[in-house]
């Protein structure tokens, strides 16, 4: 369903650059991005009482911008990283096993993801509403130790990287900002070789972790993310971020 859904609104996008290459003034843009976000995902039917998962990622992108009339499309080649961290907030026991209170654990990923926005330009403004299909490389989770526990504070000695397969999520996204310094109006004759903006913005989507191995246990130092008692947990991830964007005019 989400890959139909990305599909359909490529194809709207396509559709309206058609549409509006053919007006002037058409300015086209060869873009470079980068941005710093907070992200934290939330579990809903969670198994144990455990905190939310929070961090922070950091994308590098490249990409292209069209402008004709106050329209705005862009579509992205953005690779990044995101980390997060999660805690049990009580002492949990399974069986014969108790995980104590303060078990802090890591969660990590690599990828990459293909932002496709439309939106306006008003002056020193802009906004933009879009999807960004996001594509996984790497993931992996690890139980650092009970870290945030008075009695017991000390990080474990040995630790494991699980790897799990998270290979396709969609998130929606908005984004706000502005240019910086005197705009120059898309009109005039000569334009300037750089524009420069900041911005920031918000991702929204749905995610859902899959073992690249059988689950084991989180009382034997599984991490939360990835362990069997994790199958039916519904996530919800956020990223909330800062991003500063090149706009380089290619145009002869």
């Amino acid at each position: 369903m989400n890959k139909k859904l990305t599909l359909i609104l490529l194809a709207a996008c396509l559709f309206g650059i058609f549409s509006v290459s053919a007006q002037k003034p058409v300015r086209s843009f060869f873009t470079i991005n980068s941005s710093i976000a907070s992200a934290g995902q939330t579990r809903f039917e969670s198994h144990y009482n455990v905190g939310s998962f929070v961090g922070g990622g950091y994308n590098l992108s490249l990409g292209y911008q069209l402008y004709a009339y106050h329209f705005i499309f862009s579509i992205e080649a953005e690779a990044g990283a995101t980390v997060l961290t999660n805690y049990s907030k009580e002492a949990i026991k399974n069986g014969n096993n108790v995980i104590p209170q303060g078990m802090l654990e890591l969660l990590g990923n690599g990828h990459v993801n293909i932002p496709t926005m439309i939106g306006g330009e008003f002056g020193k403004f802009y906004f933009k509403l879009g999807v960004v299909p996001s594509f996984n490389l790497l993931n992996g989770a690890t139980v650092i130790g009970p870290v945030l526990n008075k009695e017991n504070p000390e990080p474990y000695e040995n630790t494991n990287l699980m790897l799990y397969k998270n290979p396709f999520q969609l998130f929606g996204r908005i984004e706000l900002g502005g240019s910086f310094g005197k705009p120059t109006p898309y009109e005039d004759p000569i334009q300037p070789k750089a524009r420069f903006y900041l911005g920031g913005y918000i991702d929204f989507g749905f995610t859902k972790d899959l073992p690249t191995e059988p689950r084991g246990s989180y009382s034997s130092r599984m991490p939360y993310a990835v362990s069997i008692q994790n199958m039916s947990d519904k996530v919800h991830q956020v990223s909330v971020g800062l991003k500063f964007s090149c706009l380089l005019n290619f145009a002869k």
